[in-house]
C-alpha cells in the first residue's frame, strides 16, 4: 500500500516528513510501521518518522483497516491520489476512480 500511495503521488524520501498509521484492533501480527521498515518499499525511509495509533473501537466499522497519513512537501498544486485496497473502498468511494 505505501509503495502504491508513494508512487501515485510521486513521493520521494526525501520529500517526506512523517508517516501515521493506524490500524484497527483486530491487526495484531506486525506493527505496520515495523513492516515498512522491512519492506522494499522503493526507497530508503529509515531517517523517516514513523508513528502508529490505534482506531477507535467502532460498533460496525470496517475491520482489517490500516489508515496512513503522510506528512511530505510536495509541488504547490499537486492533485493528490488517495489509495484505497482490499475493500477499503467503501470507506470514501467519492475518492476513488470509477471503472
Amino acid at each position: 500500500m505505501c509503495s502504491s500511495l508513494f508512487r501515485e503521488n510521486g513521493i520521494q524520501a526525501g520529500d517526506i516528513v512523517s508517516i501515521q498509521f493506524t490500524v484497527t484492533q483486530d491487526l495484531d501480527a506486525l506493527n505496520p510501521a515495523a513492516a515498512l521498515r522491512r519492506s522494499d518499499c522503493g526507497m530508503d525511509i529509515s531517517s523517516c518518522a514513523l508513528f502508529c495509533a490505534a482506531e477507535p473501537c467502532v460498533k460496525g466499522s470496517l475491520q482489517h483497516v490500516i489508515r496512513i497519513l503522510v506528512t511530505a512537501y510536495l509541488e504547490q498544486g499537486t492533485i493528490l491520489k488517495h489509495i484505497y485496497q482490499n475493500g477499503a473502498e467503501i470507506l470514501r468511494p467519492d475518492f476513488v476512480p470509477q471503472k
